[in-house]
């Protein structure tokens, strides 16, 4: 299906005009990947307990928006808009009340999805700006997530390194304590031992 798409959004440039279509190629191209990837981490993160609703609701919003591409310059745009605020809460359904989607939080945030909503009151060019102002909250918040999730694994690294060589430095002390012990132990057994044998 977004393949589809993707074919079909390939005409938008050789039939636009420069600019102009290049950059509602990629803002509907990332529509595309943004669906198809909040299903597809449903799917993932669920397994066998998916529900095959879900997965019927997010394949009719990709038809929708893959039939509204080729009129997507001639009133098809709120279609195409509509369809994508219904997968992004189609989405994000399954998840209420439910742990934090860690890999992809713009599941449960409709931050991004607010932008898709006021553009239903604007046409043309209007329409795309807020489709793109969406997208980038989106983004912004993904990219934000995997910074902090690497910053935590980086984090968790350095407190594995740090402990290690805490007990590496404990080792040698509690060995030369315990070779101590062990020499008082034989001084102090020697004088014994030596009177012993005398008096035998």
């Amino acid at each position: 299906m977004v393949v589809a798409g993707a074919g079909l959004l390939a005409h938008l440039i050789e039939d636009g005009d420069g600019w102009s279509s290049l950059f509602l190629f990629a803002v509907a191209f990332g529509a595309f990947w943004m669906i198809w990837t909040c299903f597809t981490a449903y799917g993932n993160v669920r397994g066998d307990d998916a529900r095959l609703p879900t997965f019927l609701v997010g394949m009719a919003v990709l038809s929708v928006m893959v039939a509204a591409v080729p009129g997507i310059h001639e009133g098809h745009a709120q279609a195409f808009a509509i369809a994508y605020v219904v997968g992004r809460v189609a989405a994000a359904r399954p998840w209420h009340g439910a742990a934090v989607v860690v890999d992809l939080p713009v599941i449960q945030a409709f931050t991004g999805v607010l932008p898709w909503i006021v553009s239903f009151w604007f046409e043309g060019d209007a329409k795309y700006l807020w489709w793109a102002a969406g997208l980038t909250i989106d983004l912004l918040r993904l990219l934000r997530a995997r910074e902090d999730k690497l910053l935590e694994g980086a984090q968790e690294r350095l407190d594995h390194v740090a402990e290690r060589r805490r007990e590496q430095a404990r080792r040698p002390r509690g060995a030369r304590a315990t070779r101590r012990r062990r020499g008082a132990r034989d001084v102090g057994a020697g004088p014994a031992q030596a009177t012993q044998d005398r008096a035998t």
